[in-house]
């Protein structure tokens, strides 16, 4: 079976706890892959990276304080970030 976000990619904000979190985990259930954006828990976004490629998906979690164009591009262009092999849609 099909999953309703294969093929996809979610970058999930403040993915490592929380609301973050579940959201990331959720998406990654309906078959997204994940980047797990944190600001300081490494432990905690690590825990959640694991959650989701344990459910079958795949994930990646980038430190980066979303202060400014720099920060955010560092979401895009991440070692092994999913969106380098997911064409655009």
């Amino acid at each position: 079976m099909t999953k309703k976000l294969s093929g996809k990619v979610a970058i999930v904000t403040g993915g490592g706890r929380g609301i973050g979190s579940a959201i990331a985990r959720a998406l990654g259930r309906q078959g997204a892959s994940i980047v797990v954006n944190y600001a300081s828990n490494d432990t905690a976004a690590t825990k959640t990276v694991e959650a989701i490629e344990a459910g079958g998906s795949r994930a990646l979690a980038v430190k980066s304080r979303l202060d400014g164009e720099s920060a955010v591009r560092s979401l895009f262009e991440a070692p092994g970030a999913p969106m380098k092999s997911v064409p655009a849609s």
